[in-house]
């Protein structure tokens, strides 16, 4: 074999080196973004709906009242309102849960939405049992702290 041959043979084999090595390293890099953007949105919403489930819960034990079998606001009937839209954030910020959290998470998550869906239900009858909804959003919370362990913790989402 002449040696120009040789030298053309190697020149080609270390461009196609450099070249299979710069796509290795480009897919690798951005498979480690991937993951960083999904981490990103699985920490949001995990942070969304435990905020919103504090928020109905804080504002349920401090702003609302039975009285005469109704529900009703302490301060004034614009307090059962705003609990009304912190419990529709919640809900929104549990079903986003639903698409970020992992497999080994989703039906506990799932059971937590039925949850708060139940609390919404009692609120929108009127019935007393409105405030017994709050504990169910305790036990929701408490289930979402344990998932979003598990998920980010655990990276078990990623």
């Amino acid at each position: 074999m002449s040696e120009a041959l040789i030298g053309l043979l190697g020149a080609v084999v270390g461009a196609s080196a450099a070249l299979g090595t710069a796509v290795l390293i480009e897919w690798h890099r951005a498979r480690i973004e991937d993951r960083r953007w999904l981490r990103g949105k699985v920490e949001e919403a995990y942070d969304s709906a435990l905020h919103h489930l504090l928020q109905v819960e804080g504002m349920g034990r401090t702003e609302l009242a039975v009285e005469s079998g109704e529900l009703v606001g302490l301060a004034t009937k614009e307090g059962t309102a705003r609990w009304f839209d912190a419990l529709v954030e919640a809900r929104y910020s549990l079903h986003r849960l639903v698409v970020y959290c992992s497999d080994a998470s989703r039906k506990e998550v799932e059971v937590a939405v039925v949850g708060v869906e139940d609390t919404a239900r009692r609120f929108l009858t009127g019935s007393g049992e409105a405030l017994a909804g709050l504990q169910d959003l305790s036990d929701v919370r408490q289930i979402i702290m344990e998932c979003a362990t598990r998920d980010l913790r655990e990276g078990k989402a990623l």
